[in-house]
């Protein structure tokens, strides 16, 4: 009964793997299998390159590894230059499967979206802002008071010619601001052929394209008010307020992508942060504080001066009297004193 019982399990011993495939070829201590040509020729394909047949895979696997080899044993695979875009490389590639592969996964939802839109309300608002239009006048000269009553006059008969007839000088609202008397009557290069319009100014901010005393008061006048003409050191102003928006919270729809790019680069951010942690514990760093305390940086090397500069032709020429004298005289026989 014994001898059956080991004559049965005999039967049912597993038979040996199989041996290895027989390289198909050796280059150095490498070997390259058939297994290896198909492998090459999938990527070829998958990656869009076209593939002849075995032979010229298994030639261009051949050269690779030979390159490979003697590559490895080369000086300049120590060089630090070369050295260091192989630790490049190494670290984008690590860093695509790792931290980035984890940055790929945050995501906002529309809720956090909304939560976050109405936490942060003051962040979201659009600041309150006013429309000016201007007409400007450079100052006349220093003692010139004739002159100078002379702008302050033109300027106060533009301004009332805006106040009786305001459809006729816009054109029924077609030019903005002072309409076509901008034109006639101011000297500011950037808007007098738009009727002064000076644009949208947020009220609060600390500088404008503008005198701050013109600004002011500008910022201070009723929708529709025209200031009297104001003098400053740039020259005579006369400004309206066109149109005025009032703080306001900007609507969901028109910041919610802005909004939604924040929150995902912030909690990318601290993913980073996170990883970066996390790292630096697992390698256990120690520094030296007293070295790091007293380490310094070489002097930045000293750029190499201009050349000299060149030295005009125009000193080397020769008069068309030299060059004349100079041809006439027969060989063996120049001057010799």
């Amino acid at each position: 009964m014994v001898l059956v019982l080991l004559a049965l399990a005999g039967c049912r011993r597993e038979a040996p793997p199989a041996p290895p495939p027989a390289p198909l070829a050796r280059v150095g201590d490498a070997v390259i299998t058939t297994g290896d040509v198909a492998a090459e020729a999938q990527r070829l394909r998958t990656a869009g390159q076209s593939v002849a047949d075995a032979a010229s895979v298994l030639d261009a696997l051949v050269l690779r590894t030979a390159m490979l080899q003697e590559a490895s044993t080369s000086a300049w695979v120590n060089a630090p230059e070369a050295r260091r875009e192989r630790e490049n490389l190494l670290l984008s590639q690590w860093l695509d499967h790792t931290l980035q592969a984890e940055k790929r996964r945050v995501t906002v939802t529309d809720d956090d979206l909304r939560a976050f839109y109405d936490a942060h309300a003051a962040e979201v608002a659009r600041p309150a802002m006013a429309r000016l239009a201007i007409l400007h006048r450079k100052s006349a000269a220093r003692g010139n008071d004739a002159s100078a009553e002379a702008l302050r006059a033109a300027l106060r008969q533009a301004r009332q010619a805006y106040l009786d007839a305001p459809a006729q000088a816009t054109r029924d609202g077609r030019i903005p601001g002072f309409g076509a008397l901008a034109a006639e009557a101011s000297e500011h290069a950037t808007s007098r052929y738009r009727g002064g319009d000076i644009g949208w100014l947020e009220i609060g901010r600390d500088a404008y394209p503008l005198p701050a005393a013109i600004v002011e008061a500008g910022f201070a006048l009723p929708v529709g008010g025209v200031s009297d003409v104001i003098e400053t050191g740039e020259g005579l102003y006369v400004v309206m307020k066109q149109d005025q928006r009032e703080t306001r919270k900007a609507p969901f729809e028109e910041v919610a992508d802005t909004l939604r790019r924040r929150l995902l680069r912030d909690r990318r951010d601290r993913v980073e942060a996170a990883f970066n942690s996390n790292l630096l514990a697992r390698a256990a760093v120690a520094v030296d504080a007293a070295q790091a305390a007293a380490l310094r940086l070489p002097e930045a090397p000293v750029p190499p001066s201009a050349p000299p500069d060149l030295v005009p032709l125009t000193r080397f020429h020769r008069s068309e009297s030299s060059v004349n004298a100079a041809s006439d005289t027969a060989p063996g026989q120049e001057d010799t004193e």
